[in-house]
């Protein structure tokens, strides 16, 4: 394939923000639900929120949506790993015009990349296939797939009665807000993708959690949190717990939470979560982002590394791809 040279837009000011968060709800007159879930809820945390730990970017090709895709990319920039996320987009692909944005992307965040940093991305099929084909062509990077999910949101009408109806209680527990000293050591130890203790606590200080306590302990046993993206994460119940229905009861009123900040709850399952996804799919408040043939519409996670054996200098910052 042939590769375009460009550069992406930053869309670096609340203005250019706000703007961007237009332009995306208005394509197709349709407001690209599911395709904003992430853009949205990103651009909403992104103005109301000034992390100290990281920073939240946005970036985008060229806006001419009458003649050629928008592919946007949101990045979470911290001290080790990069996180960026890959708007697909209402109308189809442009397979060169995409692969000419992801190498733009990544020549952007060689630098930290190529000083043993890691860049997980979060991308649709089509766009999984062509990072993988950028990074083949600079010799020295490993592209690791990571876990491949399905994509639950809810829809406006489960958020409506989400906010009007009361989760019964249960007994012997009850949903409190995170004590950060006294909480946040036990929620980063059981975190799967956990970012630092430093950076977990910026999450649960700065964003939508909640936790359910044992009412004669005090302590949390389940607990829920959302990432800068704006997906809910870290969902977890302590082992002895689980079968309660306090993970359901704790889950009811995050929901409630992010809703109440002007949010739209979503989450990615992992398909090889069987349990999980079974669970999923008899829910009624939670809507699978499917295609117009049923199927669903899967999320890959993926790591760029530089390769084991290789150092800085035997890697070149722009491949001829």
């Amino acid at each position: 394939i042939d590769i375009i040279q460009m550069k992406l837009i930053e869309w670096d000011t609340a203005g250019k923000k706000q703007q961007l968060h237009q332009l995306l709800r208005t394509e197709d007159g349709m407001g690209g639900i599911p395709y904003n879930h992430v853009t949205d809820a990103a651009i909403r945390i992104s103005l109301e929120n000034e992390f100290p730990m990281f920073r939240v970017r946005f970036f985008s090709t060229d806006w001419k949506p009458e003649t050629t895709p928008t592919y946007v990319f949101v990045v979470q920039e911290t001290s080790k790993i990069i996180v960026c996320y890959a708007r697909p987009p209402t109308r189809g692909h442009d397979a060169i015009l995409l692969q000419s944005a992801l190498g733009e992307l990544v020549n952007l965040f060689f630098g930290q990349l190529d000083s043993d940093g890691e860049t997980i991305f979060s991308m649709d099929s089509f766009t999984n296939r062509m990072l993988s084909e950028v990074m083949t062509a600079r010799r020295g990077f490993d592209v690791s797939a990571l876990s491949t999910c399905d994509h639950f949101y809810m829809t406006n009408e489960t958020m409506q009665m989400i906010e009007q109806v009361e989760y019964p209680p249960i007994d012997g527990f009850h949903v409190d807000s995170v004590d950060i000293e006294r909480d946040s050591l036990r929620i980063y130890d059981n975190w799967k993708f956990s970012p630092s203790l430093d950076e977990t606590k910026a999450y649960l200080r700065d964003l939508p959690s909640l936790v359910a306590r044992s009412s004669s302990s005090g302590e949390a046993v389940s607990w829920g949190m959302v990432t800068p993206f704006g997906w809910s994460t870290n969902l977890f119940t302590l082992p002895d717990f689980r079968g309660t229905g306090v993970s359901e009861f704790l889950g009811w009123h995050l929901c409630r939470r992010i809703i109440r900040q002007g949010l739209r709850p979503f989450m990615f399952v992992e398909i090889g979560n069987s349990a999980m996804l079974a669970a999923m799919k008899k829910k009624a408040v939670w809507k699978r982002w499917d295609t117009a043939n049923g199927d669903g519409f899967p999320i890959h996670f993926s790591s760029i590394k530089r390769r084991i054996g290789t150092t800085p200098s035997t890697v070149h910052p722009r491949a001829n791809i």
